[in-house]
């Protein structure tokens, strides 16, 4: 045995999609000289390896069964050699580890201690991923210098001003790169450098503002708690109304009945029944269902901030103690001790007298002291105004309950628990039921007819039917047997299934959604900008507005302005509480809340709209972008055609080399291939029973081609530029063939063999259904469609007239699509780009929407702004039309809140009332203000019956481009 020290080594691979893939790898990196041990995690997507093989064969080894690897860690020390004929077992994690330290045979897979041999101390029989990823970011070199984002909870936000606050308050915060608040999912989203700062820091600053705040957990991202927030809001108002409604029955009605005069029964001189009762019913409303406006104004004023609250706070205290104060002042008034003196009939605060000769009251309609009293007091203004505010509240929370309610229903898809096959493929205990929290990828689970499959898996036994329209919005069952992959929360048919986990957590299928509608909330349309630049001055400017209403009526007032016959009209005792009522209305009836929820209640809903229909939105300014879409850039392979590519012809033009060598050839240096083309080929020979080589020093480039090795003879496989680019020749005779096949749309692969043109393989495929049509409704929306391609020209053109698409390139490279989307942009275009696959990527990134089709590559996905669960054509239209409808529906709640506040504050400081005598009191300005934002988080709401267009019926019904 070699006294060759073994080290251990750390790959990052790129492109592994499920089990399958890991097997892939494992095979290929088990197979390099030198390599004794081989762990493939799916979830970090990072392979350890054991031995004494280097990294440039490990490496080389990965990319050979297509996918992309990079080395993280360089060997540190030698570990223990183990000799190859030691075993290696798989635990529930699909990680490979020696025997000795695995479950024994016929147990369950660890879940605690049941079952499981102690393991040695100075080993690990399970690397935890956090020590996992610090010593890849260590490697990396990113410790320091890496931004990264958190999540944080902020409650205590009640309108555009407080967000603004929040934001202001952690943009301040040095090492902060992008801050993003969420008012509806009272959250916020913040890109940091955590070399310089760290969440802890970024909590205080936001409880510095007067919010509370802690570092959300990812299990919590998207567990909402509306309705509990719905229940506090429910039982303020019950609490309330308890006292508010006997205040404004004893203050607006029975003053209107025979016991007026019980009301005006006096306690005291100068105070009557009436007044004590409204003064006691009053205080409790004011001093406790009224603290948390108080609690949270005295945090926003003491932090340089103005909200809602303070406006509710200030205009309640000004109707409470003005009350208060008249109240007292009518008991002085009694005693003989006077603070006022009458000039025009009004009460002016001027001075104290000493004689009561002043004091005689020159209004017929007014008797006693204790009439005044009544007629003056308003505390069932401040004390509806409250109750009004909380019921405002309510109702608001319970509408945004209803505007998260799609995503609560796919969070309530997933299943609490699975059934586990605990001794897989034995089965010779029965299925033992355990937490879907403690599933691990390479589990085998059970899942019995009717229930909901608990995890995203592949069909590993059985057959059935599956219905997954909860999650991708298509209605009818999906036929599902070995091999198929299946999406956890989706529900099994009549058959029953086993199937192997292949994700969880935060990697299912599931979770993925619902972080993505849960981010789409973080990311704002710009036009949410107006709502942040109105909040940021809309409470001073009211404060300032209100005082300045109560000065020109007050003033009014004392020049004798007003006569005794237009305050009667009021029904108001005196000019001054007149005056006093404009003001105070001018302060409730400003609303900055219904600006601030006009945006986010839209997107909130929106987006729960579109993951119904399996069109994912990520964020706002995606929607607000589609809805500007003014040309569409469309793939071909997998996008307008269906990506099913099959084996057409295959033609060797080699004497001594037939067309099934030509095929070996060709699918044992496409076996691991990823490309629908390079995977249709594999899977063709394997069904043919070609036992394919090995292929060495593999090169793949994105549209162009393939080299290698097989059998120590050069294979080139690729289109023309790549056969030019190795100097081989096609002839013409060659070349007529080819464009035979690329006229009736297959797609052709061009082979050379020992430097020389051998033969082709061409390869058919089918348009989708509905492309016709989808393209004839994108024209008429006034949509320019283009179809960029890599595929050959003649190709393109074909499937592009078929589909009616008039403008149409072939042949461009990853970069040249991105330049063409650049182009058109320059144009003056906004963009859109649909594709599904890696060499899409940098187009997708460079549109303002990118779309990427739910069949596609993970590349394609994570770069798109927009993903198509189904990977149907038809939600494309889908995409935008409801982002056109919701941005409809954010302009009408924009134009109502501000219609609102244009109309309602100019009545609310009495422009009508010399005129029409209209005014609008304080208590009914409140219920305005608190129904305003209802209406517009309702409004938001129509947004559910939103149903997509029927689409056109195309010139004529394509179905197949090529049939063979």
């Amino acid at each position: 045995m070699s006294s060759t020290p073994t080290f251990e080594k750390v790959l990052r691979v790129e492109g592994m999609m499920c089990g399958n893939c890991t097997a892939k790898v494992e095979k290929a990196l088990s197979a390099v000289d030198g390599v004794d041990t081989v762990s493939v995690d799916l979830d970090s997507k990072m392979a350890k390896v054991s031995g004494t093989a280097s990294a440039a064969a490990l490496v080389e080894a990965v990319t050979a069964a297509g996918k992309e690897a990079q080395l993280l860690e360089e060997p540190k020390m030698p570990i223990p050699r183990r000799t190859k004929s030691t075993p290696l077992s798989r635990d529930s994690d699909g990680m490979k580890h020696p025997a000795a330290f695995m479950v024994t045979a016929g147990t369950a897979p660890a879940r605690g201690s049941g079952g499981v041999e102690p393991t040695p101390p100075e080993v690990s029989s399970r690397p935890s991923s956090t020590s996992l990823s610090t010593s890849v970011f260590n490697a990396l070199g990113m410790g320091g210098d890496s931004e990264e984002t958190c999540v944080l909870s902020i409650e205590g936000m009640t309108c555009a001003s407080c967000v603004l606050a929040v934001e202001r308050a952690l943009f301040s915060v040095p090492g902060v790169v992008t801050v993003s608040v969420s008012l509806m999912g009272k959250r916020g989203q913040v890109c940091y450098k955590p070399s310089e700062v760290a969440p802890e820091d970024l909590c205080n600053a936001v409880q510095q503002m007067g919010f509370r705040s802690a570092q959300m957990a990812e299990a919590d991202l998207m567990g909402g708690n509306d309705a509990e927030e719905t229940q506090q809001w429910r039982a303020q108002l019950l609490g309330s109304l308890v006292f508010s409604l006997p205040t404004f029955v004893i203050a607006m009605i029975l003053p209107e009945t025979p016991l007026r005069d019980a009301l005006h029964t006096t306690v005291v001189p100068g105070l009557s029944v009436g007044v004590l009762v409204l003064w006691l019913l009053s205080t409790p409303v004011q001093f406790v269902f009224g603290m948390q406006f108080y609690k949270r104004a005295f945090k926003a004023v003491s932090h340089g901030n103005a909200n809602m609250d303070v406006l509710v706070a200030l205009s309640t205290t000004v109707a409470y103690f003005y009350s208060a104060f008249f109240t007292g002042l009518r008991m002085l008034h009694c005693q003989g001790i006077y603070l006022f003196r009458r000039h025009n009939h009004q009460l002016l605060l001027l001075h104290a007298c000493a004689d009561g000769d002043d004091c005689q009251l020159e209004d017929s309609s007014l008797h006693s002291c204790t009439d005044i009293a009544i007629l003056d007091v308003c505390f069932e203004v401040s004390t509806m105004l409250i109750s009004f505010m909380l019921l405002g509240k309510y109702l608001e929370a319970s509408a945004k309950g209803k505007a998260s309610e799609a995503v609560m229903k796919l969070m309530a898809l997933q299943p609490p628990s699975a059934m586990l096959c605990v001794d897989w493929p034995v089965n010779k205990e029965p299925p033992k039921e355990v937490l879907v929290a403690e599933l691990r990828s390479g589990d085998v689970l059970q899942v019995l007819p009717g229930s909901v499959v608990p995890a995203d898996g592949v069909v590993v036994r059985g057959e059935s039917a599956v219905d997954e329209s909860m999650l991708t919005g298509e209605a009818v069952p999906v036929s599902k047997q070995v091999e198929d992959s299946v999406v956890g929360g989706s529900y099994n048919g009549p058959g029953p299934l086993w199937i192997c986990v292949t994700a969880v957590g935060a990697n299912s299928a599931l979770s993925k959604i619902m972080s993505l509608v849960a981010a789409a909330q973080m990311r704002k349309p710009q036009v949410q900008a107006f709502a942040d630049r109105a909040s940021a001055i809309f409470v001073p400017c009211t404060v300032s507005l209100a005082l300045l209403t109560w000065l020109i009526w007050y003033l009014c007032v004392y020049a004798g302005g007003l006569s005794p016959q237009l305050v009667a009209a009021s029904g108001l005792p005196s000019g001054q509480v007149l005056a006093f009522s404009f003001g105070v209305a001018v302060l409730v009836i400003a609303c900055p809340c219904a600006l601030g929820l006009a945006t986010p209640t839209a997107v909130m809903v929106g987006s729960g709209v579109g993951a119904k229909h399996g069109v994912l939105f990520k964020g706002g300014d995606v929607i607000e972008n589609a809805s500007r879409v003014t040309a569409l850039i469309f793939d071909k392979t997998g996008t307008i055609t269906s990506g099913a590519l099959t084996v057409a012809a295959v033609v060797s033009w080699d004497a001594e080399l037939s067309s099934d060598e030509l095929l070996w050839f060709v699918a044992s240096a496409e076996q691991y291939s990823e490309h629908p083309i390079g995977r249709a080929i594999a899977m063709h020979a394997t069904e043919m029973g070609l036992e394919l080589g090995a292929a060495r020093a593999l090169r793949s480039i994105t549209s162009r081609g393939v080299s290698c090795e097989i059998s120590r003879r050069p294979l080139l496989l690729g289109n023309r530029a790549w056969m030019t680019q190795h100097g081989v020749v096609i002839g013409a005779e060659q070349e007529e063939q080819i464009a035979a096949h690329e006229a009736t749309g297959k797609t052709v692969v061009i082979v050379s063999l020992d430097h020389t043109l051998s033969g082709i393989v061409a390869m058919g495929d089918s348009v989708k259904r509905e492309a016709a049509a989808v393209v004839k409704q994108l024209g008429l929306w006034g949509i320019e469609v283009w179809m960029v391609s890599g595929d050959n020209e003649r190709t393109v053109r074909h499937v592009a007239h078929s589909v009616g698409i008039e403008r149409f390139v072939g042949g461009v490279t990853p970069e040249g699509k991105k330049t063409k989307l650049a182009q058109l942009q320059a144009e003056g275009h906004v963009v859109a780009m649909v594709g599904d696959g890696i060499n899409d990527a940098p187009a997708l990134a460079q549109a303002q929407v990118g779309i990427a089709v739910g069949s596609g590559t993970e590349v394609a996905i994570e770069t798109a702004d927009v993903v198509l669960m189904k990977s149907a054509l038809r939600d494309v239209c889908i995409t935008l039309e409801l982002s056109r409808t919701v941005m409809r529906r954010i302009r009408l709640n924009f134009a109502w809140a501000t219609g609102y506040n244009l109309i309602g504050i100019p009545l609310a400081m009495g422009v009508l009332f010399p005129v029409w005598h209209a005014r609008m009191p304080p208590m009914f300005a409140g219920l305005a203000m608190a129904l305003s934002s209802v209406s517009v988080v309702v409004s938001s709401l129509f947004l559910n019956g939103y149903r997509p267009s029927e689409l056109p019926q195309p010139e004529a019904d394509v179905d197949v481009i090529v049939k063979y």
